[in-house]
């Protein structure tokens, strides 16, 4: 019995150490251009209020 409960202990602590803050979860995921996620969706938004909500995009496609 004592042993279950250490191991339990042991995950628990396994568990806790394991889990930290990283820029990921505060939104600051930047891609290859080197704009963050959040400078993107402001951007997004800027862009969508301009042009009245609406966009479009082109799709080539070479067999």
């Amino acid at each position: 019995m004592k042993i279950s409960n250490c191991f339990i202990l042991f995950l628990f602590c396994i568990t806790l150490l394991s889990c930290s803050t990283s820029d990921n979860d505060r939104g600051e995921i930047t891609g290859e251009s080197g704009i963050s996620y959040n400078d993107s969706k402001t951007m997004w938004k800027e862009l969508k209020t301009q042009n009245e909500e609406t966009y479009s995009y082109t799709v080539s496609f070479i067999s």
